[in-house]
């Protein structure tokens, strides 16, 4: 008898920290839900901001070629800032066009096969960081196209890809 009066408490216990537990996890789910202001996966704006972040979209005529090779030659610090990166002001793209060489230049196509595997890294990074995924979608725009990006201390990114806004 006495054994039975031991589970029958043990089941009582159980049952009243289970419901004390689901009590105190109600106001902080309400609380997390209201909080919330990442921008839905379905709502589409544009494309003109994710997040926050303004959208801009450069041409040609906005980039020179010493740009360009500058966010090459620094390539390597870029793919560890695209790690440590979780907001981004400001995400611009800039087409580099369909033309071969690159914006008309030996010396920037040479750059690029130089760069070649940091290249690949950076793709990589960026293809597997969510707010670059999402800038990306925005933009319809595919990782494979990444040449070079520039990462900025304030949170400003320029990506450079080729060929041309679709």
């Amino acid at each position: 008898m006495i054994s039975v009066f031991v589970s029958d408490n043990s089941r009582m216990f159980s049952a009243l920290a289970l419901g004390l537990f689901l009590l105190a996890s109600v106001p902080a789910q309400q609380s997390i839900a209201q909080q919330s202001t990442a921008q839905p996966l379905g709502e589409t704006t544009s494309g003109e901001t994710i997040y926050g972040t303004e959208i801009e979209v450069g041409q040609l005529d906005d980039v020179t070629i010493d740009q360009v090779i500058a966010a090459l030659d620094g390539l390597s610090e870029t793919v560890t800032r695209v790690i440590m990166t979780y907001k981004l002001d400001t995400f611009e793209v800039v087409y580099l066009g369909d033309e071969e060489p690159p914006l008309g230049s030996e010396r920037l196509s040479e750059s690029i096969a130089e760069h070649n595997e940091d290249i690949g890294a950076l793709r990589r990074k960026m293809g597997t960081s969510a707010i670059f995924l999402v800038a990306f979608e925005a933009q319809n725009l595919d990782v494979d196209r990444i040449v070079a990006a520039d990462i900025s201390d304030e949170d400003e990114v320029t990506v450079f890809v080729s060929g041309r806004e679709r």
